[in-house]
């Protein structure tokens, strides 16, 4: 069975693939319970049960956080896990920084998104956790709908961990080069 085939099994309708990467593809979806989705779908092998244990710390946050993904629902196949979250609408901020601006963006602009990302951060560490993935291509961005407002969203929370005692993380890993 294919990813869509999967997706149109568990009552969604696929609108469009957004993305993939390593452990899998994202699509664009109508779910009846929470309308336009973003649904994750992975082999069963690469979904790790912590990984929707840290997103349910994380929802729980995003609920007074507008700059976190929120995660809706998840769901498991014979040989898949679909995860459904929030749909972050604009692209993220790699794709700003691979148009190559010939000028660099306002000060207002970059004072706004920082102060988001920091709020956003500073949220996930108040939860007890540690992202460890933080990027580019993690940092999306999102109209609020009927609005002109653009906001940042934290998403992919698949190496995020608990603080240590000494409130870090106790294993290397992300991105390399990736990193911000």
């Amino acid at each position: 069975m294919t990813d869509q085939t999967v997706l149109e099994s568990i009552g969604c309708k696929v609108l469009k693939q957004l993305g993939s990467g390593a452990y899998g593809t994202v699509f664009l979806v109508v779910e009846s319970t929470f309308g336009i989705a973003a649904a994750k779908v992975m082999d069963l092998q690469h979904f790790n049960e912590r990984e929707w244990e840290v997103a349910g710390k994380v929802s729980k946050q995003a609920d007074s956080c507008q700059y976190l993904v929120n995660y809706k629902a998840a769901q498991k196949t014979q040989d898949r896990a679909i995860i459904l979250m929030e749909f972050a609408n604009l692209p993220p901020l790699q794709k700003i920084f691979d148009c190559k601006l010939p000028h660099l963006p306002r000060e207002d602009f970059i004072k706004s998104i920082m102060w988001q990302l920091l709020n956003g951060i500073s949220v996930i560490h108040q939860s007890g956790l540690i992202h460890r993935d933080l990027k580019a291509d993690n940092i999306m961005f999102h109209n609020i709908y009927g609005s002109d407002q653009v906001i940042v969203k934290i998403t992919d929370f698949g190496l995020a961990r608990e603080k240590d005692a000494q409130g870090r993380g106790v294993t290397q890993c992300g991105t390399p080069l990736g990193m911000v």
